[in-house]
């Protein structure tokens, strides 16, 4: 492809994300904003699911017409992009300081698994359109994610690399949790019961007879006893879960990849 066949603009939603799209605010009651109906139709999708979003249901929330919205956001796809960007919120980069590197990497990937766990619908948008990398919050995590890596002797591609690689396993970890949080909805439970649910069935089915290796993995203690803590109901289940390092296996074996191949770079200057 030659430079003539790339773009030389930008997306509109992209644009208007950074504040540089003209317009917008021209005709009557002007005060209507993007980030007002961003954060309206967020809301809508964590109280009903993102089934629920439609630029009508945001426009009557805000207490307009559905024509309103048109001078902020040219579609529904628009708005999604705009909302699976909102997902992640501003970037705390007060929990890396002073970290090293794979403490801080731990940090940023699990803020990322907690954020878009408490936006489950994030994920669904992502799997149906593409959001673009260059949306504010997308740019502002990765800058967090890169300041983590600062001193670290990777070419500057590689570290990029290994930022799309963990931001790739927490949103991984959330698609999987969003059907189970789909599934808990569809029943009336919680986590806590659906994993004994799960467990029971486990055990169950997996006999030494029909499913002999699983078998073993349940007789050699596959299922930790149960934490009364976990029945009692935590303030914030997710941010349970993840505390407790029930999804932290597969992140640290990813960090356990990455510190091995900076030691290449270290052992081959």
């Amino acid at each position: 492809m030659s430079t003539d066949d790339v773009p030389t603009e930008l997306p509109r939603e992209v644009l208007a994300a950074w504040g540089e799209l003209p317009g917008g605010s021209r005709g009557p009651r002007a005060e209507l904003s993007l980030e007002a109906i961003t954060a309206t139709a967020v809301e809508l999708a964590d109280r009903e699911g993102l089934a629920a979003v439609s630029m009508g249901r945001v426009a009557k929330a805000l207490g307009y017409t559905t024509m309103s919205l048109y001078r902020h956001v040219a579609n529904k796809d628009e708005l999604l992009r705009h909302m699976q960007d909102a997902a992640l919120g501003p970037a705390p980069r007060h929990l890396t300081e002073g970290m090293q590197w794979r403490d801080g990497l731990t940090v940023w990937t699990r803020q990322i698994l907690l954020e878009l766990g408490r936006h489950p619908w994030s994920i669904e948008i992502a799997s149906s359109i593409s959001s673009g990398p260059l949306m504010p919050r997308s740019l502002e995590w990765t800058d967090w994610g890169a300041s983590l890596l600062t001193d670290v002797p990777l070419p500057p591609i590689e570290k990029l690399s290994c930022l799309m690689l963990l931001n790739g396993y927490a949103r991984n970890e959330v698609a999987m949790g969003g059907g189970n949080l789909r599934e808990q909805r569809r029943r009336g439970t919680d986590t806590m019961q659906e994993e004994l649910l799960f467990q029971r069935g486990f055990e169950r089915f997996a006999t030494a007879e029909r499913l002999p290796a699983l078998h073993r993995l349940v007789e050699d203690g596959l299922f930790p006893a149960v934490d009364p803590e976990m029945i009692a109901g935590p303030g914030d289940e997710l941010e349970y879960v993840i505390d407790h390092g029930l999804l932290d296996f597969g992140l640290q074996r990813i960090l356990d990849g990455i510190e091995v191949h900076i030691r290449r770079h270290l052992d081959a200057d």
